[in-house]
Formats: structure tokens, sequence, C-alpha cells
């Protein structure tokens, strides 16, 4: 008959070593996708960020000069 605290020490193995191979297999191996959506997808996002930025520094600057954009009357 087995006593616990043999039982405890053999889930510790099992855990550590599942815990491990999930580790090094996450280290060695990482997730492949489709390289030319995801190249058209960062380009298209990069393009609306650097829009939108213009657009939002424009906007903090009149707010803290008090001036209005002539362009957006």
């Amino acid at each position: 008959m087995v006593g616990l605290s043999n039982m405890s020490d053999e889930a510790d193995k099992v855990y550590l070593g599942i815990y491990l191979i999930v580790g090094f297999t996450t280290l060695i191996r990482t997730p492949k996708v489709g390289d030319g959506l995801d190249a058209d997808l960062e380009d298209e996002e990069e393009e609306g960020l650097l829009s939108s930025t213009g657009r939002r520094f424009n906007a903090a600057w009149s707010d803290v000069t008090g001036m209005l954009d002539e362009s957006l009357l």
C-alpha cells in the first residue's frame, strides 16, 4: 500500500515533468501564423496609427493653445 507521502512526491514529479516539457516546448517552438496576411494587416494598422496620431496631436495642440484649426470649420 502506498502512503500519502509517496503519492505526493510522485504527483510533484509528474507535475514538474509536465511543466518542464511545456516550458521547453514553448521556448523552442513558436506558433506559426500566415506571414502574408500578417504583413498586410501590420501595414494597415501602422498607417492607421500614424494618420490618427497626427489628428490627435493637432487636436491636443489646439486644446493647449486654445486655437481652432480653420480647416476643421
